[in-house]
């Protein structure tokens, strides 16, 4: 029966996710599983990932995105599930993805059934396990495939504290917390704050506060804590370097009505932006939260120190710096409130000890939750938080469930738990389905038409591409090529630098910007526009589709593919005035790089600010930057009428051939208020030609190229100072004929190098700080904690 019911409890959440994505068109239909990130960065990730297996990617470091970028912040972050090791035996990441999200809800139910029954074997617990499972916590995070792990390992985690506790056993809490730590130290480091408030919880609650339990529980967490630094003191290392969101000055949220509207059946996501936490657990579990407090059979000191509980999770809510510290001193963007599911899972064991002792509820409590729910959904439908027909719906089941409570009857107890396993599935429903998902024949397609531009080029050399039609962020990941564009939580871009130069930037971004001065001083050789450009050479004029989601392919337009004859190598002399402080913006930044690289002012752009027209004063070609302040709204250009619409993946450069007259005046109109101002910048194309001419007589010439490893050569004729288009990072070995070199940062972003006159040889291989002293600190720890467990076998 026991095996029958642990069964139950791990498929019954699996078919029901299963059952929603059907119902949303995600399996036999032609919706994507992806949403939000999922779509633009952990899709890309887990072929990077395979990649690696393959032999194709480095683990430590990829060209793939910015200027070249660490990833072991990025594996640590999104890819160390044990899950992944499964990639292999996956051709199509998508199903693989979908794979992955209903085996770990599955397990969520598995686990949770579990930690309820350990202190009361009941199958009644089968109800609150699958409540857990398909809470909307966890059904509006499903594509977080890299925080699912600690969702599924949580419950054990609870389950080891008992264990360790009650039985003096230590090996379950160790071994689930160096998993969770492992898999996902940001989850990890919120695993690690509720573990200490849970063992208070217990420990008093089983009057077991004595100096043994709590050294033994504070060795073995230091202990299990540390078996994991082999891979985190190098990620601790790397993610120093990644700039940080400011926290808010918000101190409270207290909307309490709004707080409280996430219990309800019918809340939704809202595209990542929760400013209120995800509570539901079940209308069902909303009465018997209320009735565990009313029990009389429920010990007033449990009572209590459960709603001691309960209040570090409600200050947690409503005061921000706690928020905040529950997401390691940061302010997450999006997706808040991300150690909920901790809380949810103490809500809900206590829902189930209240669903057991049930019977001891007195009519007049039935009558008082009934009232407090009415108020309580009249103030909801005041302040409009939910649409009023779920309310209405709501209500009915709040009658219906407590009438089904009052009922002792084994006919009853059926319809009750298929009642809620329907309320489940119909709120996890309306949750996906409200949910923007893309279009699998989009996706696809879109795949089709870049990977055949990328394999179009036959070119054995380092070089970078570009489209300016893009995907998402990270297309470079998902096509292969070695970009600029990239946008990762965990990947050190310099978005200051970005600003400066004219690129686009925010939130850990950096979005490529087409200008020929750029495209050459950074080797981006290959490039891909909808628009025609006169000063690189056609290679190829593909078929894209015009249009987007579930419309794509009605109609194709041309894709004009580019080789730029004015690339540089990834490295090439430059003058020693390119050390000297770097202080501009734009495109005057441009002028300022390719100036102190040749040594002399011969500025390539004249530039000027305006704002609605523009007076043209020669006949050279121009550019126009655009600067939005505000990434998420697409605004509307025009230029003499004719209008494209600028979105947060759009281009924000315009490059205009100059077919005026001098005097002309050309109306510039956009329908931003976050625009202050626009730049304008004609471009001098004799002094780029000459520029260029003097910065490419002395290229590094790359004989091997490994993504952590170059090896190449360069005669240095007069000027002393080697220019690496490489993202500066300390980790690097520079060596110059054999011998190690100190190096420098140049224009605030990358990597220089003196070198005397001559030949020389060049090696740069990218070296993980700390991996060493991690692996001894694990392995110390790995020791010190099997004989720590073997001692306390046997003396206690």
């Amino acid at each position: 029966m026991k095996k029958k019911y642990l069964f139950l409890s791990f498929i019954i959440p699996l078919l029901v996710i299963l059952l929603m994505f059907i119902c949303n068109g995600i399996i036999f239909g032609n919706n994507s599983i992806y949403y939000s990130d999922s779509e633009y960065q952990y899709h890309q990730l887990l072929i990077y990932l395979k990649n690696v297996f393959n032999g194709s990617s480095n683990i430590l470091y990829s060209f793939k995105i910015g200027f070249g970028t660490p990833m072991i912040a990025t594996i640590c972050y999104y890819l160390l599930s044990p899950f992944n090791l499964l990639l292999n035996f996956f051709n199509n990441i998508e199903i693989f993805y979908i794979f992955q999200v209903v085996i770990k809800i599955g397990l969520c139910g598995l686990n949770m059934y579990l930690y309820l029954t350990y202190q009361n074997k009941d199958k009644k617990a089968l109800l609150f396990s699958t409540s857990y499972a398909l809470s909307l916590y966890i059904i509006c995070n499903y594509f977080q495939i890299m925080w699912l792990d600690a969702y599924l390992l949580a419950p054990l985690l609870l389950l080891g504290i008992n264990k360790l506790i009650k039985e003096n056993k230590i090996l379950l809490y160790s071994s689930i917390l160096i998993i969770i730590i492992f898999s996902n130290y940001y989850m990890g480091y919120m695993c690690c704050l509720f573990s200490i408030l849970y063992f208070i919880y217990k420990i008093i609650l089983e009057n077991k506060v004595n100096w043994k339990i709590i050294k033994k529980f504070i060795i073995i967490s230091i202990l299990s804590g540390l078996v994991t630094m082999f891979i985190h003191i190098p990620n601790l290392i790397e993610i120093m370097n990644i700039e940080r969101v400011e926290l808010k000055n918000n101190l409270f949220n207290l909307d309490f009505i709004g707080i409280l509207s996430n219990y309800y059946l019918g809340t939704s996501c809202p595209d990542g932006i929760n400013h209120y936490p995800y509570l539901y657990i079940g209308l069902f579990n909303l009465i018997l939260f209320v009735f565990y407090f009313l029990n009389n059979k429920i010990t007033k000191k449990e009572k209590n120190l459960s709603l001691i509980f309960i209040l570090i999770m409600l200050l947690s809510v409503v005061i921000e710096p706690i928020n905040n510290f529950w997401h390691a001193l940061s302010d997450p963007i999006g997706f808040n409130y991300r150690y909920i599911y901790l809380f949810n899972i103490f809500i809900i064991s206590i829902c189930y000890e209240s669903f057991l002792k049930i019977e001891n509820i007195n009519i007049k409590n039935y009558y008082l939750i009934l009232s407090l729910f009415l108020i309580l959904t009249l103030l909801v439908l005041l302040k409009s938080y939910i649409n009023i027909w779920y309310l209405y719906i709501n209500v009915i089941l709040f009658i219906i469930y407590l009438i089904m409570f009052k009922i002792n009857h084994k006919d009853i107890k059926i319809l009750l738990s298929i009642l809620m396993a329907v309320e489940l599935f119909f709120n996890g429903y309306l949750v996906i389905k409200e949910y923007s998902l893309g279009d699998r024949n989009h996706i696809n397609g879109v795949y089709k038409e870049k990977i055949s531009s990328v394999n179009s080029i036959l070119d054995n050399s380092f070089y970078r591409m570009e489209f300016t039609k893009k995907f998402g962020f990270n297309d470079s990941l998902n096509y292969g090529y070695n970009g600029v564009t990239g946008w990762l939580s965990s990947s050190p871009i310099n978005t200051k630098f970005y600003d400066k130069i004219g690129y686009y930037s925010g939130l850990n971004m950096g979005f490529y910007n087409n200008s020929i001065v750029l495209d050459s001083l950074f080797g981006i050789k290959y490039y891909e526009s909808l628009e025609q450009n006169k000063y690189y050479d056609l290679i190829n004029i593909n078929k894209v589709s015009s249009t987007r989601g579930f419309l794509y392919g009605l109609s194709y337009i041309d894709s004009y593919l580019y080789k730029n004859p004015y690339a540089l190598s990834l490295g090439y002399m430059v003058s020693n005035k390119s050390k000297t402080n770097f202080n501009c913006l734009d495109f005057e930044c441009q002028n300022v790089i390719m100036n102190n690289m040749i040594g002399f002012e011969n500025d390539i752009y004249e530039i000027e600010t305006v704002n609605g027209f523009i007076e043209i004063k020669n006949n050279k070609d121009f550019y126009i930057l655009i600067k939005d302040k505000d990434i998420h709204n697409p605004f509307d250009l025009c230029i003499d009428d004719i209008c494209q619409n600028i979105t947060m993946i759009s281009n924000r450069v315009l490059f205009v051939e100059n077919k005026y007259n001098i005097g002309d005046i050309v109306k510039i109109y956009n329908n931003s208020s976050n625009i202050n101002d626009i730049k304008v910048a004609y471009i001098d194309l004799d002094k780029f030609k000459q520029n260029h001419e003097i910065l490419k007589t002395n290229q590094l010439n790359i004989t091997k190229f490994k993504e952590n490893y170059i090896k190449g050569n360069i005669d240095v004729e007069n000027n002393n100072v080697l220019f690496l288009s490489i993202a500066y990072n300390e980790n690097f070995n520079i060596k110059v004929d054999g011998k190690r070199v100190e190096y420098y940062k140049l224009f605030d972003n990358f990597i220089g190098i003196d070198l005397e006159e001559g030949y020389h040889d060049i090696e740069i291989e990218y070296e993980v700080k700390g991996f060493k002293i991690g692996i001894f600190v694990s392995m110390v720890s790995l020791v010190t904690l099997i004989f720590y467990g073997f001692y306390q076998k046997k003396y206690n």
